[in-house]
């Protein structure tokens, strides 16, 4: 039996881990794009640190 709590807490203690997890979902994301080969509509707010890369 997995215990997803356990993957995310260090992400809760830790705030550079939260932003590894997210740039790794933001990672995970645009590979599912890439391979299904589709070109998303994606909004974002302009100070977003994540949007400017």
């Amino acid at each position: 039996m997995a215990a997803n709590h356990l993957y995310m807490l260090p992400a809760v203690v830790d705030p550079s881990g939260l932003q590894r997890y997210s740039d790794r979902v933001v990672d995970g994301i645009a590979a599912v794009f890439l391979a299904l080969k589709r070109r998303p509509v994606i909004r974002y707010q302009r100070t977003s640190d994540t949007a400017k890369r």
